[in-house]
């Protein structure tokens, strides 16, 4: 992830986070305290509702009262004398129910039969006894019962008063009907609901419709908070509740929840915006920091960072102009040292071919001096005899001139035989009978220099001969086709063979196990056979000798 973007989304993350952390918390607190408002108006609302039912019962009291003592002046209703009813008493109690603004009123004998009704004039002679014991019951408390009219039963808020007249005793039932528009205007200018909950039915003051079953207040998901006042005893038990729905908080919830997303949504943009401008800001000098870096070359002396600002990025450019100055500086030390290590090199490299080259004439030279003194008049012959060693030995260090003097031109790659090279370096190092040379005929001819060919030969077998101290049939020497098309070299001694731990180090330069070594034979087989395409294989152990193989590929893939 690019520094710009890894900038933005830390900066998104540091604002947006706690913005959406306090948005929440906001939230949360706005959703309780306007419960708690809701609960508080519910339950103030409830307790005025409780207030206004107790009025309304004193106000129902009284108007009994007041008619009780009407009856006990027009004594309308027949007495021991007069039997039978009169038009008068049966529609006494709808007149009085008018003029005391009463939704039900009943004048009931002792015996609770209905003497004049009215809300139901044909309720005259029904047996209303038990409506009579369960108000009577009741103690003054208003009850919620179930009143007959023409139109259908209607539930109505009543009280009994009673009084003796003509030596009997009647009671007075009123009532003011709990429908919807009672509740309305006892809730007045309120934007919560009341609901009257009998049984099964239930009354609310938004319901303009005809009271109907309904399900039980506990039931339903849009009240936020209810408050409940029951109503007295009765049959069924009664509540009137005061109830609040989940409109307004959800609507205003809703609002709360568009402007904080909005609020977020704008601080986002913010936020991508500003990290935008100054991500580029930071990130523009580190960019053209890099570019600088990218175009820089130890060997070109005019690319350098130019000198930095006072901030944290200029200070970057002038270490990285400090560091780059002694990287040159120590590049050039480098250089140098690796070509004094390359010259020394090739010092030894030189003075180990020459050496070996010089072995063979020194050879030559001490067998004269010998033959020279002891028997001079075999001197001619003996020279006649070894003319061809020095001759061979000169002619190779001619060609190691010649090689070195061609250094670093590409070597020579030409047709060479294999067997010609083994053989010419078996008679320039081994002695005659030291070494057995096995060399298979018509072997293909190798596309490489002769010279290299020769001294990875050479090389390998003067080591051989070196571990064996020149024994007699000591080392053994063959070549041999291979299946692919290529040549195999073995050389194979009966030495005392290499331990483990020395055979990952034997082809480095100048590692010798031997004091008077230099340590750059192997290696020097290990390039020439590298540079000839060949590979170069080790079969070792202490106590049974060594065999070197060097495997050449055909011609072709050379």
């Amino acid at each position: 992830m690019k520094l710009r973007r890894r900038f933005t989304v830390a900066l998104a993350l540091l604002v947006l986070v706690p913005l959406a952390l306090l948005g929440a918390g906001i939230r949360r607190v706005a959703a309780t305290e306007l419960g708690n408002l809701f609960r508080e108006r519910t339950s103030r609302l409830s307790q005025a509702a409780h207030s206004e039912v107790a009025v309304m019962s004193d106000a129902l009291g009284a108007r009994l009262e007041a008619l009780a003592e009407t009856l006990l002046r027009d004594r309308p209703f027949p007495t021991e004398h007069e039997p039978e009813p009169r038009r008068a008493t049966l529609d006494y109690a709808g007149r009085a129910l008018r003029l005391a603004g009463l939704d039900a009123l009943e004048i009931v004998a002792r015996d609770g039969t209905v003497l004049s009704s009215g809300q139901f004039r044909n309720q005259f002679g029904a047996d209303h006894s038990a409506l009579v014991a369960d108000l009577v019951a009741g103690a003054g408390a208003p009850r919620l019962v179930e009143i007959g009219r023409p139109s259908g039963p209607f539930l109505a808020f009543a009280r009994v008063d009673s009084l003796e007249l003509e030596g009997q005793r009647l009671y007075l039932i009123g009532g003011i009907e709990a429908g919807p528009r009672w509740l309305a205007r006892l809730g007045a200018g309120s934007e919560m609901e009341l609901v009257l909950q009998a049984g099964l039915r239930r009354i609310a003051s938004r319901d303009s419709s005809a009271p109907g079953v309904a399900p039980p207040l506990g039931s339903l998901s849009e009240l936020v908070t209810r408050s409940t006042i029951a109503m007295g005893g009765g049959s069924p038990p009664a509540t009137l509740s005061v109830v609040h729905s989940r409109r307004p908080l959800d609507a205003a919830l809703t609002r709360l929840d568009g402007a904080l997303a909005l609020l977020l949504a704008l601080a986002a943009l913010g936020v991508a915006l500003g990290a935008h401008i100054e991500a580029r800001r930071i990130t523009a000098p580190v960019t053209r920091l890099a570019e600088v870096a990218r175009r820089i070359d130890l060997d070109d002396p005019d690319l350098d960072f130019a000198p930095g600002g006072d901030d944290e990025v200029g200070t970057l450019q002038s270490l990285l102009g400090q560091m780059l100055t002694r990287l040159r500086d120590a590049a050039r030390q480098v250089r140098l040292a690796e070509r004094r290590a390359a010259l020394g090199d090739v010092a030894r490299q030189v003075h180990h071919d020459v050496r070996n080259a010089c072995a063979p004439i020194r050879n030559t030279l001490a067998h004269l001096s010998q033959v020279a003194a002891a028997e001079p008049d075999r001197l001619p012959a003996a020279f006649q005899r070894r003319s061809e060693t020095l001759k061979g030995a000169l002619a190779y260090l001619e060609e190691l001139a010649q090689s070195y003097a061609r250094l670093p031109a590409p070597r020579l790659r030409q047709p060479s035989d294999l067997n010609a090279a083994l053989s010419a370096a078996a008679h320039t190092v081994a002695a005659p009978g030291a070494c057995a040379l096995g060399l298979a005929p018509d072997l293909p001819p190798l596309l490489a220099d002769p010279l290299a060919l020769r001294r990875i030969a050479e090389n390998l077998l003067r080591n051989a001969l070196e571990v064996c101290d020149h024994r007699e049939g000591s080392v053994q020497a063959r070549t041999s086709p291979t299946p692919v098309g290529g040549v195999r070299l073995d050389i194979i001694d009966h030495g005392p063979g290499i331990p483990a731990d020395q055979q990952t180090r034997i082809f480095e330069p100048f590692h010798t196990t031997r004091p008077d070594g230099i340590g750059l034979g192997l290696a020097i087989v290990q390039r020439l056979a590298t540079d000839c395409g060949a590979r170069l294989e080790l079969d070792s152990a202490p106590g049974r000798g060594t065999t070197f193989s060097v495997i050449f590929p055909p011609s072709e893939a050379s």
